[in-house]
This record gives structure tokens, sequence and C-alpha cells, in this order.
């Protein structure tokens, strides 16, 4: 299995672009990990579009995996984020197109996170 980083502050839209043309479903392991401090715009982008669609942070970004075509598997180490991450899961209204590009927009240049392995003892799938 390739893992690729892939959430709003940094995804590779060519690489999904060949994932769809060849059947190839791309899932998105711990995006929801990333530290909006890393770009203070991108956290008003995010917050701006969830109050809009009174949905939170969380909900605009599985929100906007979900509309690329990306299946979500949110980690945690916590069985209560966990079970919150998936109640927004289920609950999760689409995105607008213009929704989309705008966070499409907030991306970095360079990969923000570093996997190793992702299994470990603690957490839960």
């Amino acid at each position: 299995m390739l893992q690729v980083e892939f959430h709003p502050f940094h995804h590779d839209d060519a690489l999904l672009s060949y994932c769809h043309e060849h059947a190839i479903q791309m899932v998105a392991y711990g995006s929801l990990r990333t530290t909006l401090a890393v770009r203070p715009s991108a956290e008003l982008t995010l917050k701006g579009i969830g109050e809009r669609c009174n949905i939170s942070t969380v909900g605009v970004v599985l929100a906007w995996a979900l509309a690329k075509g990306v299946a979500v598997i949110p980690r945690s180490t916590s069985e209560v984020h966990l079970t919150a991450n998936l109640a927004i899961g289920l609950n999760v209204q689409p995105l607008s197109d213009s929704d989309v590009q705008a966070i499409d927009a907030v991306q970095l240049t360079e990969p923000h996170n570093s996997y190793g392995v992702l299994l470990s003892q603690t957490q839960h799938w």
C-alpha cells in the first residue's frame, strides 16, 4: 500500500486525477491530524465555511475530502474523538464547488506531515 499525504494543506490533485481515471480509490488516513496554525489564513477559510454551513472545522475537512472523491478514515487515540468523527462523517453535507475551490487554495507547497507506520497499539480504527 502506498501512503500519500492528502488534506487541505497538502494534496496532489494530479495523483488524485490519475487514481480516478484508473479506478483506484484514494483513502485519506489521519487527514484530521493537520495543524491549522501552520497557515492562519487557512484556519480562517475553514472556520468561515464551517460557520456558513453550520458545521465544525472537522466537518469541513471531511466534506472537502468527500467532495474530492477521497474516502476518509479518521484515526484517533481516543474513542471519544473516534465516535465524534464518525458522527460528523455520517451527517456531513456536501460543500459547494466554490467552497471546495477555496479550501484547495489554502494548500502548502511542501508536505506538512511525516507519516511513518500508522498502526500502533494506541490508535482506534
